[in-house]
């Protein structure tokens, strides 16, 4: 698990892996060991040229814009493809795709027969070039937010997409994430928490939560606004 997306990715297919088959495919990682026991199975793909693309593009921008690089900063084509010719081999009855959206008419086309369900974690969908979304939109069966705001976003941004659009938010394990007994029985804290974790950067939406929370601090006293996570 490498940032939040694999955290999501895997922590889903460990649900989903209980009563159906799934099989995971991710970039392959060196030193990456994979535990014996999961209950699905993992497919990786190398995808060393994809990795120094983005290294280049990162350190020589200015050369990358003069070769016209950054253009692909985001296909990762290295990946898409291995990805791609796993697809046609083991056929799956769904394919769930995390955010790749420019990847949905080459995932499709790898087995005809399978229904594509695209989630964004962002709001790409309603940002990048209308046309190129709507292109690949054609062949997405179903479209999954983490949020009512993604959710009206993209509605806004495409109203007549035919497909199925459902909000499904990110969780938390509460079994997990949860103070020890010793913690919660001595514990006299009477003020309530809102607790943010995530990386600290404006396209997470921080700014906004500091706006309403400034609201909501007005009206109750007893609350405080706690935020966790690297820059």
């Amino acid at each position: 698990v490498q940032n939040s997306i694999g955290l999501i990715v895997y922590n889903t297919a460990l649900r989903l892996g209980e009563g159906l088959q799934i099989t995971l495919y991710g970039k392959h990682y060196r030193d990456d060991m994979v535990p014996a026991d999961l209950p699905f199975a993992v497919r990786r793909a190398a995808a060393l040229r994809d990795h120094a693309l983005q290294r280049v593009i990162n350190e020589f921008p200015r050369l990358a814009r003069w070769l016209r690089l950054d253009r692909k900063a985001d296909d990762h084509s290295q990946y898409r493809n291995k990805v791609r010719r796993y697809l046609a081999v083991d056929q799956p009855d769904i394919v769930h795709l995390m955010n790749y959206w420019t990847w949905c008419r080459e995932l499709k086309a790898a087995s005809s027969s399978h229904r594509l369900v695209l989630e964004m974690q962002c709001e790409w969908l309603s940002q990048r070039d209308r046309d190129q979304v709507a292109r690949q939109l054609t062949v997405v069966d179903a479209v999954v937010a983490v949020s009512d705001h993604i959710a009206r976003t993209f509605l806004s941004a495409f109203p007549d997409y035919p497909g199925v659009v459902a909000t499904v938010g990110n969780g938390v394990d509460v079994s997990y994430f949860r103070p020890s007994e010793q913690r919660a029985s001595a514990s006299t804290r009477t003020r309530r928490v809102i607790l943010f974790v995530g990386r600290v950067s404006p396209e997470k939406g921080l700014h906004t939560l500091i706006e309403a929370f400034s609201e909501v601090a007005a009206r109750f006293a007893d609350v405080e606004l706690r935020i966790a996570g690297p820059q």
